[in-house]
């Protein structure tokens, strides 16, 4: 049995696969300074995941996000400004499949939409 992965490994590898899927996606690793995070996944300039605090921060279509709210599988993501955001759910996945499939639906989600 494989030993349990923080979040970050989990992201860092679940971001390496979709790289691997869909060339256009960058990682990029900011200062922390500006934005949300120091530590974003971004298509067309737009941040899809991050690592926020520890936990994985996902961009979704709201009805997915309040879904995997009622489930008890996430939180609505707070900025720090006390303001939560409806399309963001920050959440500690349990392992790379998880982690790569709910980066894969914010990243078709942020892909297609322009909001």
């Amino acid at each position: 049995m494989m030993e349990a992965s923080s979040v970050q490994e989990l992201y860092d590898e679940a971001a390496l696969e979709l790289q691997r899927r869909n060339p256009d996606i960058v990682d990029e690793v900011r200062d922390g300074s500006r934005g949300f995070s120091s530590n974003a996944s971004k298509t067309d300039g737009r941040i899809f995941a991050m690592i926020v605090k520890d936990e994985l921060v996902v961009k979704l279509p709201q009805q997915r996000a309040d879904e995997l709210i009622e489930i008890g599988a996430g939180r609505r993501f707070d900025p720090g400004s006390g303001r939560l955001m409806k399309q963001w759910v920050s959440l500690t996945p349990a392992d790379l499949s998880t982690c790569t499939l709910l980066m894969g639906e914010a990243l078709a989600y942020v892909s297609s939409s322009r909001s």
